[in-house]
């Protein structure tokens, strides 16, 4: 929880402690599952395998979509999440930045 202390030092979080490593946990899991969605859906929905296409294509195609694409939304729902559910702006300083806008 070092990463908490350091990023999300200017959220005061004492009140949701317990909440935050089982969410944690599960948008880790549910990250996890963003990021292979991309080279299920590539292989087994687009047919992007080796009987239908060529060995190479099936690299390609596995490359772009697994660690590219995958990580990429994995990463924007990670971040979206964190921010939203595990790690939010209390509401007293949600106000004050409503002021400011």
């Amino acid at each position: 929880m070092l990463t908490r202390q350091f990023t999300f030092q200017d959220r005061n979080t004492s009140k949701r402690k317990r909440f935050q490593a089982p969410a944690f946990l599960c948008i880790s899991i549910a990250a996890i599952a963003i990021n292979t969605a991309p080279l299920y859906i590539s292989r087994w929905v687009l047919g992007w395998h080796y009987p239908l296409v060529s060995y190479f294509e099936q690299e390609v195609s596995d490359f772009i979509s697994g660690p590219i694409v995958g990580t990429l939304l994995a990463m924007l729902f990670r971040w979206w999440a964190l921010h939203k559910f595990v790690f939010p702006v209390p509401s007293d300083q949600l106000e004050k930045t409503k002021g400011l806008v």
